[in-house]
This record gives structure tokens, C-alpha cells and sequence, in this order.
């Protein structure tokens, strides 16, 4: 089964958020192009993703800020008397603009080996680990303790006030420490900083090599919510421990022979490497680590610190074992963490302010003698210099939650968080990667688990891969902690693939050469021997080209050699019938990465960057005129970061006019070239290299179904929160207050990963503001994403409003609660979702007010059919927003970001309201995606990115056009500790569902009431519900069905068959007489929509004391299969399915 819903691969969008254009937006391809001439120029420009970030490339990864700092920023911004939801909404705005500014991300080359590992596992339909491509063995940390032990001076130097006041001020600066154990407690209403009064290595050799963990109780002022007893409890909650029971005892952690260094005293205080300086009279960045002047790398204070941390180590321990810290011989230490005295500057800095340091990881030049730890002894042949590279700077306060997602960086992780911070994708506390490592009593003290993607991209898991079909098939899955023996880890339901269009070949083109892109480190060339004996000048070689190569890194070289492929020349291109250069290098290039020169040599000449579409470039091949010559076409990749490469087309040399070699590349005839694949970067894997591309690339979608549980490090689960308020102290003290917001598991969790979306080819990023208008439906996509079994916001007071240019209005979307709330009841599970309380926090003067608000219990969702959307669609506002004089719009998206749109082979509209139709001036009915309250409002037209105009009410199901898979989930039992549920798995695109209750009347004596729900979960069909109740212990009480619901005197074969002969009017031959049903039946002749719903309810007195049982099935009428459930006063019991 094959989807071709043909998608660009990017363009830049003129969707606009909060006034920032979001691009990486997929969208119909571009309508064909003409025919270019043989030697004419190309085709009109395609789309491309020039506009791509490359942050992968940046050196450094700095660390967002921390929730108290963006509060106390906020609360600084708006002053006093700013409600809860003006402060919640700047600290929005303030992270918005951060990301926007700074990368934060993972190690750019493991990540590729990541992505690449994962297409070739798929490719095979296996999995890393299974191929042998996972990472495995026991990591070698080399961590260390600095304190600043220096005082230092700078005469008339120009700083920022603080932290969070840009203003530069001119002043002699004295600075000296911070020492260790200097850090204050939490502000008096703080109920979730992590701190404790001393932090001494045994603090940190128990963090991240024990197995025991703080066996200390911290914040003694705090009740453990576990056992009641003062004091917070830590134990067990360490880096080693984390990774042993994430990775399935694959990877584990050791110290070498030192195990944590420190402290080490270095001989400057923080400000020496870390004070943010302003440059003529402005300040660029509250993390600028420009040290003072004095520092030999001002403007990149900390590597300073690296220089500094060599020089103390070296004088205390002139025989210090490098080379025990560089266990794969690269002569570069493997894994360098520094935890650093004194509060971190993402969290405002404390006493030391805009002096101190950043959390962050980064490298120091290899050629800089500096950062060589140990030198190589002349006279040893096996000795080798060892230098520090990468590193990762920690604060003192560290939590065990940052440290493990700093290290899922290190493993190729990327942010499962929307970095673009444009809304909030729903993964949340369900993953390390994203808010999953700030869970814990106090933050980030109890992080949750990686996800079944994570762990099956690092190859610490294979999961069963299962092909449903009508036949369901019932697999136990184990909790993804400690999961119980003879338990599936985690299934994958493959969906067919997206095809995602690179390129638009030009006119009756139907291929052509494409470099590939899916080897990092590649040298992969097409080779063709060409005669120019006998020739003369002018001798020009002529083709298309559209590429996307990441700029001043990877090249595409065009060559000729002369000594039959010993050596080759590189050629400059120039835009067909112009001067203008088509290629970079020669004297002038900077070559500003080093590569060029490093892939062929000084002054050489390729293609980098993007054409921006077709364009017919020419290559001067006069100067072999006479000879025999090799032409070549050569792809150079660097470690990272691939783009989609290049495509080349309608290839022709000539001299003068007349075409002495021609390829239009139309057919399964090589015409001579000669594909060849090779590694340039010694030890990265070969790809396919360079062959025929209609100009798309299949992507891979599917969905990963895991058990979640409070088990393990999945105890976080419980403790993901609310923020009431952060904020910083007058005397600079961090005040955190959270309502603790557990999730509902035991639960599954039903993943859909689209690696279509990411950094680079098989990524996995999450923007699902920028996705809203990508196939198949508006909606959230992205690399990594949850279904939400609950996909309806949660609100409360939170006076939303949204401004436009005319006025302020009330807008219903601004009471949701966070994303971070929206997340806590994904989990299709049996129990339902549990009540919790979420406060307001209004800041009157100097005082916090609170406000607390109950969110009710939600019912259970048991089961994910993908014939229904999981999507909360369109909502039509009490009050319509004005956006100019003369236009207001009624509707609104209800939740923008919320859960993902649910794969489908075609185009189904989201939810919409009966009264969605066209405004007043006739034009096209539209929804405002807007999140919070903003100067720019924004708004979609539903339908515009498929060809169609959506009006009126639409169920938001793929179903009701009959446009699902057919792939049906359902959570049928568990174990009663939550370790495993026993998960159906099947496929059928006409499906029901039911569910029931029974409520006792009054007393033990007297009736009790049922109440039937038959749901449609597949495409739109009549429904007929059976109730079946214990007759020998309850009898019908006569008059009581509802709804049009009969009590009969049938078997349900027996009803079948007269639904199947006589239809409706022939249950009145088995309507029972009183005191003789046995059931109670409703049957409809109408068809009802996917995801509609039939009941009714009647009741029963007890004729014995025993348990009244009841039997519920609901079958659509064509003999498709059926939901099987018995119901005990409520309990649940799911019974094998049936059909006819």
C-alpha cells in the first residue's frame, strides 16, 4: 500500500506566528515545468530549503533558561498586579525569543549516525539493534569540580547590569569566587528547587557513578509525597542507574582512576570566563560568556577555563593517567563534564549575577597547544598527544534529569520539545528529550523514561513488528521499566510511506542523476570516459542542476583528469549564457570551514548551498581539447547535517554547436558513467551514492505502541507540574512553586513517528505550529508524536483574551491550561484519568494570590481507532474577534498544538461547528490558530493546502469519508501492580465499539440502571447493540429500555439472523413479554457517522444477591467485527472478539 500525497520538501510558509514566519512548512508540489532546450536555461525556481537552520553546525549548545529566571524577567517586564496568565504568557514569549536566537541540541554527528542507522533499518524492515548498529559498552566520564579561586580587576569595563537587565553600565569591576557550598536556599514559598547546603564530591561520585544514589534527604522544610517523612528522597536517582535501566543494561558509565576530580581551584574567579560584555554601548546576549579582558580568549571566556583546568590539573599530578580518559585512541578525551562553583547564569547567576557562567556544551580548537592535556613523548613510539575537544559545563546544583538529557545529546538525541517554540509539542513528560527531565519531587530529580523511538533508534530495543490484520491478534506489553519476562517491549505498525518531492523534473523529464543523501563522510562519484581526440575549441560541457548542499561544508565537484583518474582538476561553472559564476572557489572563496580545500585543494571549484531551483550552468572543457579525458562528477559530505543533495539532468558536451556527446538520462542506460561509492571520512557507513531519481524520496511512518507504568525512573510520571510562579528573590534567592500534575498510566501510549520532518533527512523534529497546514488534515505533525486518547483542552480561569489592532476580545483558547497540563491524560488506558488540581497565582504588589482550580476526573479511553481524529478541530467564539473595521471572524482553532493529526490516504477536514460557514462578506469561513494573546493575529483557511473550501459541520474523522488505514488499538486487560497491558491489535475499516455503566437506584434491594453506548469506530454503517444480562440473577423491568431499545426474547445469532432476513420490524416476533427477556436490543436502520454514537439505557431488579453481569455487543450490521465487553457494577471485562 503506497501513499504519494506528494509533498515538497520545504518551503518558506506564509503562515506567520506571533509575527515570525515559520518555514520547513510542507505543501503541494509545484505545478510541472516546461521542457527547457537542449542548451536553454532551466525551468523556472522550485522550492528549496535554503532557508533551513544548520544549528546542528554551531559549536555551542547552550542550555535554555531556567523557569525561574524567565519569571523573574516577567514579573520585572509587567510589573505588579500582572495576573497568572499575563506572566505565564511573557514567559511563553521570553522562551519563544531564546530559541529563536540560540541552538540547543544534539551532538550534529552522532545525530546523524543515529538518522542514517534508523533509514537502514527500516530500509530492511529491521531494526538498529538487530543489525549490530546500536550503542553499546561502558562510557569513560572524565568529571571534574571547579572552584574560582582568583580575584580579578577590569578598569572601566562595559557590562550588563544583570542577568535580565540588557542595560550596559562603564565601571571598574573587582570580581573574586565563587567557592563551593555557597549557594542560598530556595525563597520561603519555594516547593520544587533542588538544593542542598553542601555539595562535596561524594555529592557528585554518588549523582553519576553510584548505584545507591543521595542517600541524604534534601529540603528538610518539604514532606516526601512518598512516605510523609521530612525531608525529599533521593536515593537511587543517579546517572548510572538511569541509563542501565533506560538502555537495558547496553551502556554503562565509569569514572576511569580518578572518578570525580575536585575540586580543582582555578586560579581566576567566574567572571574571568563568564561576564557578559557590552560592545559599543550595547549588550548582545544574556548568555555571553565573553569573560573580562584580561582572558586571553575574551569573547569566549570558557575556553580559557578548559586552558586553565589543563595547567592545575597537570601542577598538582604530574603523572595524571590522560590516556585512561581516551579509551578509543583518537587522542582526544572521550567525555569531558565540568561542574562548575556557584549558581548557573540560565537561572539568573545569584550572587555573581551577569559574572557567572552558562551551562552549555562546546569544544576548544584541536590545533590550539593550549587544550593538549599530555604530551607526546618523542622517544615512546606508542605514546600520543591527548587534547581536550567536546565538553559539557554543568552548575554546581546540577539535578540527575539534566545530566541524562545532556547525555541523550551526546548519544544523537535530538529535542522532542517544538525548539522553534512557535506552540508546544505533546510529548512532554512521556520522553527525556522533552520535558521529561525537569519530572521529579523537586525538578529533575526523578527524569522519566526515553521513549520506545529513542531507545529503538540507539538500538537498545527491538520491538515486534506486527502487520494487523482482520484477525486480531493480543500481545502483553511490558511496562517500559523493569518489564516482566515474557512481555513484548513495544510493537510497530508500519503505515505506507510519505512520498515527499525533492524535486519537479522540468517537462517530459522523467529522471535523473541524484547525488543521494544518506551517507555522511560520503565521496561518492559518476565517472564516464570522454574522447576530445580530434576536437577543437570551443569544447563546452552543458546540463541542469537543482541542489541543496549544506553551504560552505559539503561541495559537488565537476572534474577532469588527464591520466586516466591518477588525478582531476576541478572545473568552475558559470549560469548558462552569463558570466555570473555557478560555483564558489578559486582564490577569492574563504572557504570559511576549511573543507573545500580539505574534500580536494586550495583554490579549488564546486557547487555549495542551493540554486534555488533548476538553472542550465555551463563548463568550459577547451583546455583538453585533443585528448582523452575522464569527466567526473564528485559529492563530498562532511561528519553532519545532510540536505537533499544534488539532481543533474539533460547532459551535453559540445564544440562549438555541434553535440558530441548527449545523455537526457531517460532510460535504465548508464551511458557510459560509472557510479562509485566510497567513504571520504574514514569509518562512516556507505549509502547507496548517486542513481536514477524521479525527483521524490520515500519517507517512513509509523506507529510505536508502549506500555507506560509509575515503575522505575517512570515514577517522574507522577510528579510532572504546573508552574504557579518562578521567580528570583530581592536577595536573589531561585522561589519555584509547581502543583504537582501526575499522568494517567498505567496506560499505552500511541506513538507516530513521520520521519519526514527533522534537521535533516529522517529527523526527528517537532514544530506543529508550522506543520498546521501539511496533508493530510490541519493539524499538528512532526518527527515524534503522541496520540492523545483526551485530546479536548483543559481550562480554567484564566480570562483569555486575544488583541488585535481594533481592540481586545475574549478568547475561549487563552483559558487552556499549558501544554505541559494538555499532556497529562494521553494514555488510552481502563482507569481513566485522575482528578487534579491546578492553582492561578496573581501577583498583587509583593504578595502572590491564589487561585486553585479542580480539573475533574475524565473517563477511560480504551482504545485507538484511526478511523476517528485526535484532534480538537475548530470551535466557534462567544464573541467574534475584530480585525479591522470592517471584519471579525467567529471561529478558532480550540487547541492548536494539541496531540497530531491522525494518517490518512486523502484529505479530511478538521472538526468543525454547523455554524462554520462564510462571514459577512462572503468570503471563505476561517479559524485563528493564535495561541495566546498577541499584536498579530493569525488565521487559516481550511482546506486551501488540498484544493478545497470546507464549510459547515465536519466530525474531523477520516472515517467519515472512509479514508483510514483501519487500524484499530485497543488496551483489553492489565496486571493489577500496571506492569503489563494485554494490547488487540487488528485491522478492519468498519468497526464498533461500547461501553456501559450500571448505577444502583438506592439500596441493595432496588433496581439498578444500565446504561448501553455503542460508538462507530470505523466508517460511517448502522449499528446494532445487544445487551445481554444475567437473567437468573436480574429480571427486565418492563418499560424501562429507552431510546427505542426492545427487550427481547432472542439470542443474539437468533437477532442477527432476523436483522438479516426481516430488518428492524422483525424483532417484534421475539419482543419478550414481561418476566421474559433476556436482552435488550437497539438496532438503526440509519446509517450513522465514524465516531457517532447510539444509546440507551433500561433497568433491572436483582432476583438473588448475587453480582448483576451484564454483556454488551455492537456490531455494525454488515458482519464486520465487534466489541465484546462484560460489565459488573462497573467493572470491566474484555471478552475475545466475534463476528458472524
Amino acid at each position: 500500500m503506497k501513499r504519494s500525497l506528494s509533498y515538497v520538501w520545504s518551503r518558506t510558509a506564509a503562515l506567520m506566528v506571533l509575527g515570525l514566519t515559520c518555514s520547513l512548512v510542507a505543501a503541494p508540489a509545484a505545478q510541472a515545468q516546461r521542457a527547457p532546450q537542449e542548451d536553454g536555461p532551466g525551468a523556472a525556481a522550485t522550492p528549496t530549503t535554503s532557508g533551513r537552520s544548520l544549528d546542528l553546525k554551531r559549536d555551542l549548545s547552550l542550555q535554555p533558561p531556567r523557569e525561574t529566571l524567565l519569571g523573574a524577567i516577567a514579573r520585572s517586564q509587567l510589573g505588579a498586579g500582572a495576573s497568572a496568565a499575563q506572566l505565564a504568557q511573557k514567559r511563553e514569549e521570553l522562551l519563544d525569543s531564546w530559541n529563536a536566537e540560540h541552538y540547543h541540541g544534539p551532538n550534529a554527528a552522532a545525530y546523524a549516525k543515529l538518522q542514517q542507522n534508523e533509514q537502514r533499518a527500516l530500509a530492511a524492515n529491521s531494526s538498529p539493534k538487530a543489525m549490530g548498529l546500536g550503542v553499546e559498552g561502558t562510557l569513560r566520564l572524565f568529571a571534574v569540580m571547579v572552584d574560582f579561586g582568583g580575584t580579578d580587576t577590569a578598569t572601566a569595563f562595559s557590562h550588563r547590569t544583570s542577568v535580565d537587565d540588557p542595560t550596559c553600565i562603564t565601571e571598574n569591576v573587582t570580581a573574586t569566587g565563587p567557592l563551593h557550598n555557597q549557594i542560598p536556599s530556595p525563597g520561603p514559598l519555594d516547593n520544587f528547587t533542588f538544593w542542598q547546603p553542601s555539595f562535596e564530591r561524594e555529592y557528585y561520585e554518588k549523582l553519576v557513578f553510584s548505584t545507591e544514589g543521595i542517600t541524604e534527604r534534601v529540603r528538610l522544610d518539604l514532606t516526601d509525597p512518598e512516605d510523609g517523612k521530612p525531608g525529599i528522597n533521593l536515593a537511587g536517582q543517579t546517572m548510572r542507574n538511569y541509563y542501565e535501566e533506560v538502555s537495558g543494561g547496553h551502556v554503562q558509565f565509569d569514572g576511569g582512576p580518578k572518578g570525580v576530580i575536585g575540586w580543582v581551584t582555578l586560579p581566576h574567579s567566574e567572571a574571568y570566563y563568564g561576564a557578559s560584555a557590552c560592545y559599543d554601548g550595547e549588550s548582545a546576549d544574556m548568555a555571553d560568556m565573553d569573560g573580562l579582558p584580561s582572558n586571553p580568549y575574551f569573547g569566549s571566556g570558557p575556553k580559557a577555563l578548559i586552558a586553565d583546568l589543563i595547567t592545575e590539573i597537570n601542577k598538582a599530578d604530574p603523572s595524571f593517567p590522560w590516556k585512561d580518559y581516551d579509551t578509543d585512541g583518537d587522542g582526544l578525551i572521550d567525555h569531558v563534564v565540568i561542574f562548575h562553583a556557584g549558581k548557573d547564569k540560565s537561572s539568573g547567576g545569584g550572587v555573581q549575577g551577569y559574572q557567572a557562567l552558562w551551562a552549555h556544551r562546546s569544544s576548544v580548537p584541536q590545533n590550539d597547544p593550549n587544550f593538549v592535556a599530555h604530551t607526546k613523548d618523542p622517544s615512546d613510539p606508542t605514546d600520543r598527544d591527548i587534547r581536550f575537544n567536546g565538553y559539557t559545563l554543568q552548575y554546581e546544583d546540577v539535578e540527575t534529569g539534566v545530566l541524562v538529557h545532556e547525555f541523550g545529546h551526546d548519544l544523537g538525541l535530538p529535542d522532542l520539545y517544538d525548539t522553534s517554540r512557535a506552540g508546544e509539542s505533546n510529548v512532554v513528560w512521556w520522553d527525556l528529550m522533552s520535558t521529561g527531565s525537569n519530572t521529579g519531587k523537586l525538578i529533575g530529580t526523578h527524569p522519566t523514561h526515553m521513549s520506545a523511538w529513542d531507545k529503538y533508534a540507539l538500538g537498545w530495543a527491538d520491538y515486534k513488528v506486527v502487520e494487523p490484520s482482520a484477525a486480531p491478534q493480543e500481545l502483553k506489553l511490558g511496562q517500559t521499566s523493569n518489564p516482566p519476562a515474557g512481555t513484548t517491549q513495544a510493537v510497530r505498525v508500519n503505515l505506507p510511506p510519505n512520498h515527499v518531492t525533492y524535486t519537479e523534473l522540468q517537462g517530459s523529464s522523467n529522471q535523473a542523476w541524484w547525488s543521494n543523501n544518506d551517507q555522511n563522510g560520503a565521496q561518492n562519484t559518476i565517472t564516464r570516459d570522454l574522447s576530445l581526440a580530434g576536437r577543437s575549441a570551443p569544447l563546452t560541457l552543458k546540463f541542469d542542476i537543482d541542489h541543496e548542499i549544506e553551504e560552505d561544508w559539503d561541495y559537488l565537484f565537476v572534474e577532469v583528469s588527464t591520466n586516466g583518474g591518477t588525478t582531476y582538476t576541478t572545473l568552475p561553472g558559470v549560469i548558462d549564457g552569463t558570466a555570473d559564476p555557478s560555483t564558489v572557489g578559486g582564490p577569492s572563496y574563504t572557504d570559511p570551514n576549511g573543507n573545500l580545500k580539505r574534500f580536494a585543494y586550495e583554490n579549488a571549484y564546486a557547487y555549495t548551498g542551493s540554486s534555488g531551483g533548476w538553472e542550465r550552468v555551463a563548463h568550459d572543457l577547451s583546455a583538453y581539447a585533443g585528448q582523452n579525458i575522464k569527466l567526473r562528477f564528485r559529492y563530498n559530505t562532511d561528519e553532519a547535517s545532510l540536505l537533499r543533495g544534488s539532481f543533474i539532468d539533460n547532459i551535453v558536451v559540445r564544440e562549438g554547436i555541434t553535440a558530441i556527446f548527449s545523455d537526457g538520462i531517460e532510460s535504465s542506460d548508464l551511458k557510459g558513467w560509472v557510479p562509485a561509492v566510497a567513504a571520504g571520512i574514514p569509518g562512516e557507513t556507505l549509502g547507496a551514492g548517486w542513481g536514477f531519481s524521479d525527483g521524490t524520496q520515500e519517507f517512513p511512518e509509523y506507529y510505536l505502541l508502549e506500555w507506560r507504568n509509575t515503575d522505575g525512573f517512570d515514577r517522574g510520571l507522577k510528579y510532572g507540574y504546573n508552574t504557579i510562579f518562578s521567580d528570583i528573590t530581592a536577595d536573589g534567592r531561585e522561589q519555584f512553586r509547581v502543583d504537582h500534575t501526575p499522568v494517567n498510566a498505567p496506560g499505552l501510549l500511541v506513538w507516530l513517528r513521520d520521519s519526514r520532518y527533522g534537521v535533516d533527512p529522517f529527523g526527528a523534529t517537532n514544530a506543529p505550529i508550522a506543520t498546521l497546514e501539511d496533508l493530510p488534515s490541519e493539524g499538528p505533525k512532526g518527527g515524534l508524536l503522541i496520540v492523545d486518547a483526551n485530546p479536548q483542552p483543559l481550562r480554567g480561569p484564566r480570562n483569555g483574551k486575544i488583541t488585535t489592532g481594533v481592540g481586545t476580545f475574549p478568547y475561549a483558547p487563552g483559558n487552556n491550561w499549558s501544554g505541559r497540563v494538555q499532556a497529562i491524560n494521553s494514555a488510552f488506558n481502563l482507569q481513566g484519568s485522575p482528578a487534579v488540581t491546578l492553582t492561578l497565582a496573581s501577583l498583587i504588589g509583593s504578595d502572590y494570590v491564589y487561585t486553585p482550580t479542580l480539573q475533574a476526573a475524565l473517563p477511560a479511553v480504551n482504545g485507538f481507532h484511526d478511523a476517528l481524529g485526535y484532534y480538537p478541530g475548530v470551535e466557534r467564539l462567544d464573541t467574534a474577534v475584530a480585525t479591522s473595521a470592517v471584519r471579525a471572524r467567529r471561529f478558532a482553532l480550540s487547541d492548536p498544538d494539541a496531540s497530531v493529526v491522525v494518517p490518512a490516504s486523502g484529505y479530511y477536514s478538521p472538526k468543525t461547528p454547523a455554524e462554520f460557514v462564510a462571514d459577512s462578506e462572503g468570503t471563505t469561513p476561517s479559524a485563528y490558530e493564535t495561541i495566546y494573546s498577541a499584536d498579530i493575529v493569525n488565521f487559516l483557511d481550511l482546506g486551501s493546502t488540498a484544493g478545497v473550501v470546507v464549510t459547515g459541520q465536519h466530525s474531523g474523522n477520516p472515517g467519515s469519508t472512509n479514508l483510514q488505514y483501519g487500524y484499530h488499538f485497543e488496551v483489553v486487560g492489565q496486571a493489577d501492580n500496571g506492569s503489563y497491558g494485554t494490547i488487540r491489535v487488528y485491522n478492519t475499516k468498519t468497526a464498533a465499539d461500547s461501553s456501559a455503566t450500571i448505577t444502583p437506584d438506592g439500596g441493595i434491594t432496588d433496581p439498578v440502571t444500565v446504561k448501553v453506548v455503542g460508538q462507530n469506530v470505523g466508517s460511517p454503517a448502522k449499528l446494532t447493540v445487544y445487551s445481554d444480562f444475567d437473567e437468573a440473577a436480574a429480571t427486565y423491568v418492563e418499560g424501562s429500555a429507552s431510546d427505542g431499545a426492545v427487550p427481547v426474547k432472542a439470542t443474539l445469532s437468533q437477532v442477527q439472523q432476523i436483522l438479516a432476513t426481516k430488518g428492524v420490524a422483525g424483532l417484534d416476533a421475539v419482543r419478550a413479554a414481561p418476566g421474559e427477556a433476556i436482552a435488550v436490543v437497539l438496532t438503526g436502520s440509519a446509517t450513522i457517522d465514524s465516531g457517532a454514537k447510539v444509546s440507551f439505557s433500561y433497568k433491572l431488579t436483582r432476583t438473588t444477591m448475587l453480582a448483576v453481569r451484564v454483556q454488551n455487543k455492537v456490531e455494525v450490521n454488515d458482519g464486520a467485527f465487534t466489541s465484546l465487553r462484560l460489565e459488573q457494577f462497573g467493572k470491566i471485562n474484555f471478552l475475545p472478539i466475534s463476528s458472524k
